[in-house]
Order: C-alpha cells, then structure tokens, then sequence
C-alpha cells in the first residue's frame, strides 16, 4: 500500500487516494492471506474510512509493515494477523493490534479506545493518547518491553495492563495519567530502570505484584487497591522514593507489602490484612490499620496512629 510500498499486489498514493472517503469501510488483506503487508507512502494521506488490514490469523499469516503515520482520521483502524505487526505512528478512531509481536515506533492517537492484543515493543519513546477512552494492553500474553519510556494519556479512560512490562527488555520510565474510577488496573510485574508515575486510582488485579526500578521514584497520585483484599505488593525502588498519596486499601485491604527505598511516605490511611515492611526512611503521615506486622528498618517519622494485631518493630531511629 502506497506509492514507495514494494509488492506484486500494490496501490500506490493516488490510488489509495481514490478511495479515501464515500465507503463505509474498506478491508486490505485476507483472513486466509499469507503474504506480508507493506504500508509505505510518498505522501501520507488521511483516509477517511474505517480501515481493516488484515492477513491470516493462525500460523502462517504474513507480517504487517507500516513504515509511514498512518491517518483515518476519527474512524477505526484495525490491524490484524498471526504475523508480526510494525506501526510508526497513528491517528484513528477506535484502534485495535493483534499481532504475534507488535513493534511501535511512534505516537498513537484516537478518538476511541486501544487495545493492543500481543507482546509489545518499543521501538521508541512512545505516548500513547487515547481522548478519554480505554487503552488495554489484553491477554497476559500482551507483555511491554524495550529500553524506552512509555507514557499513556487515557483522561477518563481506564488503562488495563494483563501482561508483564519490562520483563525481557526493562522500560526506561512509565507514566500514566487517568481519572477514571477504575483508573490504572495491573495484572503483572513492572520494571523500569527510571521512575514509575501513576496519576489515577491503581488496582492490582493478581497477586503477588512487584514494582521495581533502578534506584528511581515510584509515586500513586491517588488510590491504591486490590481487586480484592489480600493482594500482594513488592516495591523495590532502591534508592528512589516511593509516594502514597492516596487511601491505600481503603477498598479492599492490601495482602503483605513490602517496599524498599530511601524514603517511602503516606500521607493518607492505609489498611492492610497482612504484613507491612518497609526497608528504608518512613514518613507516616496517614494512620495505618489492620495489619498483623509492622517493620520499620530506617528513620520513622510518625504523624499518625498504627494499629497492628502484632508486633511492631523499629530499628532505625
């Protein structure tokens, strides 16, 4: 597809031109097609149609090449196949990728939701703004990696991740901005080397849970949950910061925490089931309830009440 694409089968620029508006939409590629796809234009134009590029969706469908941003402007875009998917930028309306390894190389943009269905790549530093919808990153087979940051912007939109992220290939940063109600939902292991920023209410929806970074910050702008009460949180921010600055467990009380930084601070209440260990500086600035255990290995400063069904012990100063 596109003038400077290369291929038996083609339609260069002003033939896709031609069919850039007046369809309800338009499907390149077959779901028994076997061949690969190549989207590379002269002059990338918008094509105002819901667009499907698509090959076959078992073994032996062919890979999908978008070597050009690629534009449908508030209409859908659906790229599809068993092959592996490459995207370089992209505006649309709603956006779904599946792919058997999905490359992304540039921003992405929609009117509606995302959802990504296979193992990420990131090809570079990569925002991903999505106008007040979802973005799903789905199936646990849908893991995140490479040495770049990752920022998503859903506004009211939920942002669900089921796979792991930065398990192969550690992200340089992550951050994520929502209101939504569910807000940040994390169903696997995160690791980047720098900081972890999560601007929205945090579900953890698997147990046990580990955050980690390399020697940087991992902040929640607001709630911290479980899905249901006793799931398990690891921080291990080295010596980074870690922030609460929201209720943790106020929903559902969190399993057994434990958290390595310099200085790990909560500044509103915290109820947990389970133990709570903290290896570093605290400030505790919200009370903390129904844990059995407390340990306190640095500096406590202490603005609140914490109750434990058992001991507490401090051995910093």
């Amino acid at each position: 597809m596109g003038t400077s694409a290369a291929g038996t089968l083609s339609l260069d620029d002003t033939e896709l031109g031609r069919l850039s508006d007046g369809f309800t939409s338009i499907t390149f590629g077959s779901t028994a097609g076997t061949g690969a796809i190549a989207v590379d234009f002269a002059t990338p134009p918008t094509l105002t149609d819901a667009i499907t590029i698509r090959s076959q969706s078992t073994s032996g469908g062919g890979a999908i090449t978008v070597s050009d941003a690629f534009n449908t402007g508030t209409n859908a875009l659906t790229i599809s196949t068993y092959g592996a998917v490459s995207v370089t930028g992209i505006t649309s309306g709603t956006l779904a990728i599946t792919g058997n390894g999905i490359t992304l190389n540039g921003d992405i943009t929609t009117t509606g939701t995302q959802t990504y269905t296979g193992a990420i790549t990131l090809g570079n530093t990569i925002t991903l703004a999505s106008n007040n919808n979802a973005v799903l990153f789905s199936g646990s087979s849908s893991s995140i990696n490479g040495a770049k940051g990752l920022t998503i912007n859903a506004g009211s939109g939920a942002i669900t991740f089921e796979g792991l992220i930065g398990n192969s290939s550690i992200l340089s940063s992550l951050s994520l901005t929502t209101t939504h109600a569910t807000g940040i939902s994390i169903g696997a292991n995160i690791t980047t080397t720098g900081a972890q920023t999560y601007n929205g209410a945090v579900s953890l929806t698997a147990t046990p849970i580990t955050l980690t970074t390399t020697n940087s910050d991992v902040s929640f702008g607001s709630t911290l949950n479980g899905s249901a009460a006793g799931r398990a949180l690891t921080i291990a921010a080295g010596t980074g910061a870690v922030t609460f600055t929201g209720a943790v467990g106020g929903t559902n009380a969190l399993g057994a925490t434990a958290i390595t930084a310099a200085t790990t601070t909560n500044n509103s209440t915290w109820v947990g089931n389970s133990t709570l260990g903290i290896t570093g500086n605290a400030v505790m600035n919200g009370a903390i309830s129904g844990i059995t255990t407390l340990s306190l290995s640095g500096t406590s400063n202490i603005a609140a009440n914490i109750t434990s069904s058992s001991n507490q012990t401090y051995t910093g100063r």
